[in-house]
């Protein structure tokens, strides 16, 4: 899988519930380290704010069609 292919795509955690769609993949090292996602992710991606949810990528579980799915209560932080 393409690191473009992620953008998009809804993350859900592992209830259904919705956190918002990936707008930015963050690496490290050539390594996935996490996933900025929701409104806030958006403008952080676009305006370089330090505002957004980012969700570990030690927090995914698996990737199910168009939807990224994540631990029940991922540890979500901003900036």
């Amino acid at each position: 899988m393409l690191l473009s292919e992620l953008i998009g795509k809804q993350l859900r955690d592992e209830d259904g519930r919705p956190l918002g769609r990936v707008v930015e993949v963050r690496t490290k090292e050539s390594r996935v380290e996490a996933l900025i996602c929701g409104r806030w992710g958006l403008l952080q991606r676009l305006a370089n704010f330090r505002t957004g949810s980012r969700v570990a990528w030690s927090q995914v579980r698996g990737i199910e069609g168009d939807a990224i799915i994540c631990a029940r209560n991922p540890r979500r932080r901003s900036g």
